[in-house]
């Protein structure tokens, strides 16, 4: 399922980045292709880009985009230290309710934490992580098509109701402490969390040095049709809340990067703002981060920049009820086309979305 760029104001955005970075390429005659090629999908997605003066939109966009990129956002501290009692759990749901996104910090020990960390490595190790794909659709009705530089993480889907070697049984645990979290914020954010009803398969992530994804959302609804629908929305797919946890050394700092940057609300800014960065979320050793999986929490992992350590994390989406959003199913066809068209039938990776194993 590839993730939505949040809008059109979000795939406005993502062009013109692509475009500066493939002009800052084309500056090293060793990355030339590359940029080029960045530039390309650039003016694929957004024609007006293949002029020789930028319509105001794009160049606000790249005003916007060169002062991020000197001027970064904070690094985010916590909301919540430590397991979690009801009078936390009260104040968690007031914060996610404020501003739709929260962290806590020790969500599980150091131990737990470790042991995590051994499954996944060793998962990874045996190569059952496999490059995960990011597929759009640069022109209207065209097919969609691979963009492997939008992401570079490797991804497992894991069926823990079939864990008979009880290989994932720290991940199991901890899937069960997330689901329990879940389960409080749905009874006490019910207008926003209340239809939570299932999850997709918990997925595990690895970023080794220079992985990245770029910013997306995992969900996109419309509100603003005629047609909306209070209880399924408009909606690429059926995500309402994410959940991230980290399983890195404890020696992880800012200098390793791979930190979750948060964005402002697409609702606020169309997703025209170039330079809408809020908080640098820094991987940490048992850090949890729950967020609204819609416009509201724009996000991307940032490249991870050291050799010697690899960004595991634990990725967990909690989904409403009913039918599959028409953009969701928009996509699946066009997704199987092209795979058809590649010979590569992603059969693991499709059925890993579409299933859902934990009732709330």
């Amino acid at each position: 399922m590839s993730p939505s760029a949040c809008g059109a104001g979000g795939a406005a955005r993502l062009a013109v980045k692509a475009y500066l970075d493939g002009e800052a390429l084309c500056d090293h005659m060793e990355h030339t292709r590359e940029g080029i090629r960045l530039m390309r999908r650039a003016m694929d997605a957004e024609p007006e880009l293949d002029a020789d003066e930028w319509p105001p939109w794009a160049t606000k966009l790249k005003g916007g985009l060169e002062h991020a990129r000197s001027h970064p956002p904070p690094l985010a501290t916590a909301d919540f230290e430590g397991p979690m009692d009801d009078a936390s759990l009260d104040r968690l749901a007031a914060v996610y309710r404020e501003r739709h996104f929260a962290i806590i910090d020790g969500f599980i020990s150091p131990e737990a934490c470790q042991l995590a960390h051994s499954e996944m490595a060793r998962e990874d190790c045996s190569g059952g992580l496999e490059v995960s794909r990011v597929f759009q659709t640069v022109r209207n009705h065209a097919v969609s098509v691979a963009m492997p530089d939008r992401r570079s993480d490797r991804v497992a889907y894991l069926d823990l109701a079939h864990d008979e070697e009880g290989q994932w049984r720290t991940v199991s645990d901890i899937v069960e402490k997330i689901d329990a979290i879940a389960s409080c914020l749905r009874s006490r954010v019910p207008e926003e969390l209340g239809s939570l009803e299932s999850r997709q398969r918990p997925m595990i992530s690895a970023y080794g040095e220079g992985a990245k994804f770029e910013r997306h959302c995992d969900n996109h609804c419309d509100d603003d049709d005629d047609d909306y629908d209070p209880e399924l929305g408009h909606c690429a797919n059926r995500r309402r809340l994410s959940a991230v946890l980290y399983c890195v050394p404890p020696t992880w700092s800012e200098a390793h990067g791979g930190a979750l940057r948060l964005y402002r609300s697409t609702q606020d800014t169309g997703g025209w703002d170039g330079d809408d960065a809020l908080l640098d979320v820094l991987p940490k050793p048992g850090r949890l981060i729950l967020f609204a999986s819609d416009q509201r929490v724009p996000h991307e992992v940032l490249p991870v920049t050291a050799s010697d350590v690899v960004r595991y994390a634990l990725a967990l989406w909690f989904l409403g009820p009913g039918k599959v959003g028409e953009l969701e199913a928009d996509e699946a066809e066009a997704r199987a086309e092209a795979e058809e068209a590649e010979g590569q039938q992603d059969k693991k990776e499709r059925a890993s979305e579409t299933s859902v194993i934990a009732a709330l």
